[in-house]
């Protein structure tokens, strides 16, 4: 199964703008598994936090992991990716 993990915080304007596009893509792709996780609620010491928000990592059910950051790349290019 292909895992999204979509990366954001409370304070992030772009983070924000982009909820409307995870969730259409999210009911879309009924087979992938969609997680949006806070960075401010992350452990330090056992996860790796992006050094910038909004952030997706997609791990694909072939081994491939792709990462897309910054507003943009994230609206141009997640559905396309999946």
């Amino acid at each position: 199964m292909t895992n999204v993990v979509i990366y954001t915080a409370s304070w992030c304007k772009r983070c924000k703008d982009l909820k409307s596009l995870y969730e259409e893509v999210a009911k879309d792709n009924p087979d992938i598994e969609f997680t949006i996780t806070d960075i401010d609620q992350m452990d330090e010491d056992t996860e790796r936090i992006p050094s910038t928000v909004p952030f997706v990592l997609i791990k694909k059910e072939n081994g491939e992991i792709v990462e897309l950051t910054g507003y943009n790349e994230i609206n141009g290019s997640l559905e396309m990716t999946l």
